[in-house]
């Protein structure tokens, strides 16, 4: 998932991250009636393996991998959902003017 902008508001931390709003794997499933076409299911690995690779170069391990976690962007792209605490720590990792790490 993207990172866009971080910034503090009134004492406030904020950080925006890239909008995908195709929804989730999971979301494409249950309007799939439980399950996907092979066809469309293997892309959606293929690209999620990507995204895994690229993440093992940087030192990530994703450790709660599932269809939730898997989001959907423009033209059927696939992010793979780091998790919230991952990207406040990467964004916020030090002090950040008037909004100090809590």
């Amino acid at each position: 998932m993207s990172y866009v902008d971080q910034g503090c508001h009134n004492g406030i931390l904020y950080f925006v991250m890239e909008y995908c709003g195709d929804g989730s794997v999971n979301d494409l499933m249950a309007k799939s009636g439980g399950r996907l076409p092979v066809k469309t299911a293997v892309g959606l690995i293929l690209q999620a393996l990507d995204g895994l690779a690229y993440a093992h170069k940087l030192n990530f391990v994703h450790r709660d991998l599932k269809p939730s976690n898997i989001l959907l962007g423009r033209l059927g792209t696939v992010t793979i959902f780091l998790g919230t605490v991952t990207i406040f720590l990467q964004v916020f990792g030090k002090e950040n003017g008037d909004c100090p790490m809590p």
